[in-house]
């Protein structure tokens, strides 16, 4: 066995401070990333179940752990943990002040209380960072929110200046700020634009900031969630995620003092998404990239590592993955410490990182294939559906948490919390049975999903079914992130919905329901939902706006909180909420473009005068399951030879107030096949009939 495959388990003395896994609760790092001080300790902090914070530092091979109880101000949060040109490991974090937090900095030595802060006033609510450069000079970057967009700020402590280095964007997120081994200070964040959420930088040279530089150009689809990391030698490595076309994946470019090399890409997953990247460098040079995958199997975590021979192949943590949205390892010369949650007590993995042929010195080789720029943003959603295939009694409930079904009305995690038996999928089912006959609603809901993860396992999850129709209730959980923006969240439903209207079934979307904890957000919660709108009507397919009808909820039937379960998180439904959402799903549903009814061809002549019309002639009926048959716009009757692929279905007539078609344009000895569809007056279509050959 090779020294890079030896896996050590040290326990960790730590109290135990991990929560368990709970879907719309607080999913945020229960630990910062950690970072190795001077003496080759591993060092940490951690938030306790009452928010305490707790300064934890481990000899990773003796096992030896001092922890102390840090006191930073009621709204402190996490700190953020980096280091000097000392290699002295800082803290920093916001402290109240007024109107607003200023940033508070210190050595670990002087906690609980700062060395400097720095002069401008922040909103902690939005992304900021620091750093530190050669001379000691912190340096901070935040977003600020002018009320007509938002702009990346930045100063330093011995300047004390704050300068605008950022054009206004809707949103920014993913704010990372370094300092290189010339002592230049670099800020790296993403931006909305028309083409998606893409990365920018902007570089101190000691004078001034430059103009800010686009570092995804080209892409038509997602870039988020930058990393970055500075090397003895000068080069800085940047990593970050990109959706293909088909999946995300982990992307880098690097700066070799003079410019940047064109991007390439790290993974070659198939079938998942590789996010939440980060880099950290090996003796100072040899980059260890670390991300997260998901696939529909869950979330596990990886590394890969650049050396002078080249890169080596890709390396999968062995033990279950953590729900940081983040690897949190840290790597001191030729190893790398991963800190784990594992049966309610935690424990550090080491890993050497070279085998005894790789000679860890020199510059890395150069990066895997070249990326490619997909102009998926360009594809439009297919208003065609087809697939003879799928069960036209089965629907898939594609959500977190609030589809799976879980209740806390006593603020503590149990079993009993956990209720899949009362969500709204087998209350949906039952009224679907008692007026269709049987149905089956499928509960796919996973507690604590991302629309990243939903994405990540839609595949999976239409193949194993075979179902007509899918039920999506995706977005909850991404508000809370501040990685990337709700601009990436619809794309990725939008991504949902392409996949699932190309596979032959019709999709639904619904509103995030409104928060009551203290996760709730309702700024970025009201945003999401006034995109899921749009998104919906953009090929229409059907909403429920279940955010509209929760708040809505009759004030004499004890108004919109009697929906909910009054424990810690206040999020989640009850019983009678989970009952209110069957009932809105079930009114949606009726009003949904199903196929036509009794689907029939025959050839049949029609004598025109002196011309005797020979056709096939098509006959249906209205689906009875559409409540109110005025709804009905049109039918659209698609045709194509019976020796064809699917793909060569096209329109042949849109037929509107009658429930029939004479296609008189055939050719003798031809064969063809037919399908029908319905459209709704507002242009929302649906599945189309199984097909007949005449």
């Amino acid at each position: 066995m090779s020294a890079k495959n030896v896996v050590f388990i040290l326990p960790l003395l730590f109290p135990v401070f991990l929560s368990p896994l709970r879907a719309s609760a607080d999913p945020g790092p229960v630990f910062t990333k950690p970072e190795i001080n001077e003496r080759g300790e591993i060092v940490i902090f951690s938030r306790d179940d009452e928010f305490r914070l707790h300064l934890r530092t481990v000899d990773p091979w003796s096992g030896k752990t001092e922890s102390r109880e840090i006191s930073l101000g009621p709204r402190a949060g996490l700190p953020k943990l980096k280091k000097d040109g000392r290699g002295r490991v800082w803290a920093a974090w916001p402290e109240e002040d007024g109107p607003g937090v200023r940033i508070a900095l210190g050595t670990l030595d002087d906690l609980p209380y700062p060395r400097l802060r720095m002069p401008s006033r922040i909103s902690a609510e939005l992304p900021w960072d620091f750093a530190l450069d050669e001379t000691g000079d912190a340096w901070l970057a935040w977003v600020e929110d002018k009320g007509g967009g938002r702009s990346v700020r930045a100063e330093s402590a011995a300047a004390g200046s704050a300068r605008t280095i950022s054009s206004s964007s809707e949103e920014i997120n993913a704010l990372s700020l370094l300092c290189d081994s010339a002592g230049a200070a670099w800020a790296f964040w993403t931006a909305v634009t028309p083409r998606r959420e893409q990365i920018y930088s902007s570089t101190h040279n000691g004078r001034a900031w430059s103009e800010e530089l686009l570092m995804t150009p080209g892409r038509e689809t997602p870039s988020i969630t930058p990393r970055v990391a500075a090397g003895r030698d000068g080069t800085l490595w940047l990593v970050w995620s990109g959706y293909n076309g088909r999946k995300y994946e982990i992307l880098a470019r690097t700066w070799n003092g003079r410019s940047w090399s064109p991007a390439r890409a790290l993974t070659g997953n198939s079938g998942a998404n590789d996010v939440f990247p980060s880099v950290e460098l090996a003796f100072g040079t040899l980059p260890v990239v670390s991300w997260v995958r998901f696939t529909a199997e869950g979330r596990s975590e990886w590394t890969r590592c650049g050396t002078p021979g080249g890169w080596q192949a890709e390396d999968r943590w062995p033990s279950s993955a953590g729900r940081q949205p983040f690897v949190p390892v840290a790597v001191s010369g030729d190893r790398a410490f991963l800190l784990r949650e594992e049966h309610g007590s935690v424990r550090a993995e080491v890993r050497f990182l070279f085998t005894d042929q790789e000679h860890p010195a020199g510059p890395p080789s150069p990066l895997g294939r070249p990326d490619r720029l997909p102009e998926l943003n360009r594809v439009l959603l297919p208003d065609f559906i087809y697939n003879p295939s799928l069960k036209e009694y089965v629907y898939i409930a594609l959500g977190d948490s609030i589809t799976y079904g879980i209740c806390d009305e006593n603020g503590y995690d149990d079993p009993t919390d956990y209720i899949p038996e009362k969500s709204y999928p087998p209350r949906l089912e039952a009224l679907l049975s008692n007026h269709f006959g049987p149905h089956q609603v499928k509960n796919e809901g996973v507690p604590g999903e991302s629309t990243i993860q939903g994405l990540a396992r839609l595949s999976s999850v239409l193949a194993a079914y075979q179902a007509r129709y899918i039920l999506i209730l995706e977005g909850t959980n991404d508000i809370i992130w501040n990685d990337y923006s709700l601009d990436t969240t619809i794309f990725n439903l939008r991504e949902m919905l392409r996949l699932s209207l190309e596979y032959g079934l019709l999709p639904a979307l619904a509103t995030c329901i409104p928060k009551f904890g203290r996760n709730a957000f309702p700024a970025r919660l009201a945003g999401l939902n006034a995109r899921i709108r749009l998104l919906a009507a953009e090929r229409p397919v059907p909403l429920v706006d279940l955010n509209r009808d929760f708040a809505e909820y009759p004030e004499s039937d004890g108004g919109a909180q009697s929906l909910y379960c009054w424990g810690e998180d206040r999020t989640h439904p009850n019983e009678k909420g989970y009952q209110f959402m069957a009932e809105k799903w079930f009114e949606a549903i009726r009003r949904f473009p199903f196929p036509p009814g009794d689907f029939r061809v025959r050839r049949a002549y029609d004598d025109i005068l002196f011309f005797r019309a020979e056709g096939n002639y098509l006959e249906w009926s209205d689906n009875p399951k559409i409540l109110d048959a005025g709804q009905i716009g049109e039918y659209r009757v698609y045709r194509k030879k019976a020796s064809e692929s699917p793909s060569a279905f096209s329109l042949l007539s849109s037929v509107a107030g009658r429930r029939s078609y004479f296609d008189t344009s055939i050719q003798a000895g031809v064969v063809y096949t037919y399908v029908v569809s319905t459209v709704l007056s507002d242009n929302m279509e649906g599945p189309s009939t199984p097909p007949l050959n005449q």
